[in-house]
């Protein structure tokens, strides 16, 4: 529930309908994991658990997405969802990749 909270704090005209729609509860709560993974003031640890939830509401987004009646504020929430996602997962393998050719 804190994750929602503080995502509507930071998109409260998201959230509250003042683009004439609210969101979908799926891409709401992707939304609150996906400004926790892009947050500067979660450790690693934390991040990888939000990346495997947002993982998992993607893998809905992908298999049931046409059963959940869309909107175009869940639109551009998926978009934004998406690409949070994968950007951690690349900034990741990269960090990865540095660790395993810099071992002894």
């Amino acid at each position: 529930m804190d994750l929602i909270q503080q995502a509507w704090t930071t998109k409260e005209n998201i959230f509250q309908g003042d683009w004439g729609v609210i969101p979908h509860d799926l891409t709401a709560v992707g939304f609150a994991i996906s400004i926790q993974l892009q947050s500067r003031n979660t450790d690693l640890g934390e991040k990888l658990k939000y990346a495997l939830m947002l993982g998992n509401i993607i893998e809905q987004i992908i298999i049931n997405g046409k059963l959940f009646q869309f909107n175009q504020i869940d639109i551009l929430l998926i978009e934004l969802i998406f690409e949070s996602y994968f950007t951690f997962n690349i900034e990741t393998e990269v960090i990865d990749k540095i660790i395993d050719t810099h071992k002894i």
